[in-house]
């Protein structure tokens, strides 16, 4: 088919596809019928198709000046920033989208972990609190009434004084201090790190306030302060206005329960302990069990001790101490 350049109809189509630009009726119009006329034109740049159209057309003639529309630099920008939002658009959101899924199935794997690494280590938690609950320690290797003067396998250590009389009892200090005063016996034979044992104290209770803390204590270290009779490592259980609570060799309360401000006579403390597991208990019930925190090849030292803060209240003493193991 050959197309007769010189219609006037054909003009006036190509002149106002060129005025509407791309995307327009009359552009899609004239391109097709210029592929029609032209073999070997399909697939061609149309833009330059046109324009090579247009150079054929020029002849002088006023209205065969072809200017473009008010819409055909609008159009054709519109084109442009098209396809430039196209790319743009597969390049930052798909990217997006893989950095976001990468992030999302890490946060799965990572919670999966951490819920298989915690149920495993909850089951030998477990596990070891049974074992070492079912241990039998009914061997006494010490046993210590406290109506009179330790002896000599007791330490005293602190600046707290102490009276023994009706059990281990503070007297009043003699000057008011902010300080916080301690004193209290240390056993003179360490335990053995692998050997399970049960340290057992009784008090009696009158009044539990703030200012006179009861303390058992378990340490790895024999560093016990002359000021206060604590040392730098160690598992304590204490009894506070009433409330039993439970130290960790690092600082952190690990327990505490309300049991009342008294009276108590008496009230029972163990703290059970092998290499690696502690149970403490009062009265009979569970107060906590876990870690104990404490070194797995360190001998244990057993203290027991009040310490006082500024102020007199507080009633109470300790009765008895001794020390069990399975041999």
């Amino acid at each position: 088919m050959t197309l007769d350049f010189e219609s006037d109809q054909f003009l006036k189509l190509l002149t106002d596809a060129l005025r509407a630009g791309p995307g327009s009726p009359e552009w899609h119009e004239a391109v097709l019928r210029l592929q029609a006329s032209q073999e070997g034109s399909a697939g061609a740049d149309e833009y330059r198709l046109l324009c090579d159209a247009r150079a054929h057309l020029e002849s002088g003639k006023e209205y065969r000046s072809v200017r473009a529309g008010p819409g055909f630099t609008r159009s054709v920008m519109g084109a442009i920033d098209a396809e430039g939002m196209r790319v743009r658009r597969f390049s930052t959101a798909n990217w997006i989208a893989v950095v976001a899924g990468g992030l999302l199935l890490g946060a799965v794997a990572m919670v999966i972990y951490l819920l298989a690494a915690n149920g495993n280590h909850s089951d030998v938690q477990s596990e070891a609190i049974d074992a070492l609950s079912a241990k039998l320690l009914g061997n006494a290797v010490t046993s210590l009434s406290l109506d009179q003067s330790p002896p000599a396998d007791w330490k005293m250590v602190g600046t707290l004084p102490l009276q023994f009389s009706n059990g281990m009892r503070s007297k009043s200090p003699s000057t008011k201090s902010l300080d916080v005063l301690g004193g209290g016996l240390v056993w003179q034979m360490p335990m053995p790190a692998q050997t399970p044992f049960e340290v057992e104290a009784t008090l009696r209770v009158t009044h539990s306030a703030d200012e006179l803390l009861p303390e058992v204590a378990i340490s790895d270290s024999d560093d016990f302060s002359s000021d206060n009779a604590t040392s730098s490592h160690e598992l304590v259980w204490l009894l506070e206005s009433g409330q039993g609570k439970v130290i960790c060799p690092s600082g952190r309360m690990a327990a505490q329960s309300d049991v009342g401000k008294g009276p108590h006579n008496p009230l029972t403390v163990r703290i059970r302990i092998d290499p690696q597991t502690a149970i403490v208990e009062m009265d009979g019930k569970r107060l906590w069990a876990g870690p104990s925190g404490l070194g797995a090849d360190k001998a244990r030292y057993i203290a027991i001790r009040l310490l006082r803060r500024s102020g007199d209240r507080g009633n109470l003493s300790f009765q008895t101490v001794r020390v069990l193991t399975g041999e």
